[in-house]
């Protein structure tokens, strides 16, 4: 992997980080995601890959992802495993930040795949150990779109390695 900054990368990273505080936030205080923010989010993010070129100059690379993201985040929703917000929020970064925003990576297959299975393994993992460890009364279920971004945030360091 070649570490490669770019202005395409700087503005999708930018974008996911700041939509996954936005998001993220709610599903603290709320344990939702309105369908409006998320309709709004999805429709800036898309108009944002378009403008800078992102989504049509990496869009095998997005279309990996989105598919792996609906064959993963799916089945999940329907067994309760995630919620409607978590569901829309992998497929949000599918479609703003699918892989490494700061590298070029040779095959595009393997970065949708890592881009979509790192962050939602983080957020599985941490999502588990929060609700297990918590020792509040609240009865709500665990947020889990802030581990979503710890993940999202861990992909983008891989470039590192």
């Amino acid at each position: 992997m070649v570490l490669e900054v770019t202005a395409q990368g700087i503005v999708a990273f930018g974008l996911a980080v700041g939509l996954l505080v936005m998001v993220g936030t709610m599903d603290i205080k709320t344990r939702k995601v309105s369908n409006d923010i998320m309709a709004i989010a999805i429709a800036i993010g898309s108009l944002t890959g378009i403008v800078t070129g992102h989504l049509l100059d990496q869009a095998f690379l997005h279309l990996i992802a989105f598919i792996v993201t609906l064959l993963l985040v799916i089945p999940l929703f329907y067994k309760g495993a995630i919620g409607g917000a978590d569901t829309k929020t992998v497929m949000l970064l599918a479609v703003i930040s699918p892989g490494f925003e700061f590298g070029q990576y040779s095959d595009p297959i393997f970065e949708g795949i890592l881009g979509v299975l790192v962050p939602l393994l983080v957020m599985f993992v941490m999502g588990s150990i929060y609700s297990k460890k918590k020792v509040s009364t609240d009865s709500r279920r665990t947020p889990l779109i802030p581990f979503l971004f710890i993940g999202y945030l861990i992909v983008q360091l891989l470039v590192l390695f």
